[in-house]
């Protein structure tokens, strides 16, 4: 172990080393099984693109949040207007797509259970977020979002947004309220640690 840590040191390479790094072949598999979650979460991070829409809402302290760290971590971020968003969301007005998507939103919520009205529009912008993440990801793999969707958000789009972040989610992609760019980077590292979905409740 003392060569070992010495050869890192010498070429400046942060290791892992378990608090008991010696055992029987079973045992360090445990290890390495152990360790896969960490390895996931930093290979993820670096590769990850945060998208935001809008300036943070007025005492949302907590949703301030210095890029400079974000960088530091190998996280890119590109910070749009809620301008930017809708002038995308009207030009996926009648988008052939739409139709599809909304039969697999009444499909998962169930018959009785969503309003037949809405379903276009929320379909409308499921499909101009994940446009937008493909077009805007350049060299990264995955994306996150954090997306003010209020006070302007409902009278604008015409409904809120949650059920759709909520489909996201559920796909890998983190969407924080309220531009909450920290908050999308937790969901995104729980996301990477469990292999689960996360929510992060936004409680100011």
């Amino acid at each position: 172990m003392l060569n070992c840590s010495y050869n890192l040191g010498m070429r400046h390479l942060g290791a892992y080393i378990p608090e008991y790094p010696v055992g029987t072949a079973e045992e360090l598999a445990d290890k390495i099984a152990e360790f896969v979650p960490i390895a996931r979460t930093i290979l993820g991070v670096k590769d990850l693109k945060i998208i935001s829409f809008g300036p943070r809402p007025q005492d949302f302290f907590a949703c301030n949040a210095p890029i400079k760290g974000l960088y530091e971590l190998g996280v890119e971020i590109e910070e749009n207007s809620e301008l930017d968003l809708l002038v995308s969301y009207k030009a996926h007005a009648n988008d052939p797509r739409i139709a599809d998507v909304c039969a697999d939103m009444a499909a998962e919520m169930g018959e009785g259970k969503y309003y037949p009205d809405l379903l276009a529009r929320m379909a409308q912008f499921e499909l101009t977020l994940l446009d937008w993440a493909d077009a805007h990801k350049g060299s990264k793999k995955y994306v996150a979002f954090a997306d003010k969707c209020w006070p302007a958000f409902p009278s604008q789009f015409g409904f809120e947004p949650c059920y759709v972040n909520s489909r996201l989610v559920s796909r890998g992609i983190p969407v924080s309220c309220e531009v909450d760019i920290y908050g999308a980077l937790s969901e995104y590292i729980g996301m990477c640690v469990t292999g689960d979905t996360v929510t992060l409740l936004d409680i100011n």
